[in-house]
């Protein structure tokens, strides 16, 4: 649980990171959606390979 933790710890900082880039850079409302479908993603599948190692030993 402590690893679901640190990835969720990862993906907002890297999501307010994205978010700061680009309002920074210009705001466009097409790149903040762009940046939070791929930080859901990458969410996504370190939580799913985090199960999967949990649950098949270390990969």
């Amino acid at each position: 649980m402590i690893l679901v933790s640190q990835a969720l710890d990862v993906f907002v900082k890297d999501l307010y990171f994205d978010l700061n880039q680009i309002l920074n850079s210009g705001f466009s409302v097409n790149d903040i959606f762009r940046s939070v479908r791929l930080n859901v993603n990458l969410l996504f599948l370190t939580v799913a390979y985090l199960f999967l190692r949990d649950l098949f030993g270390s990969l």
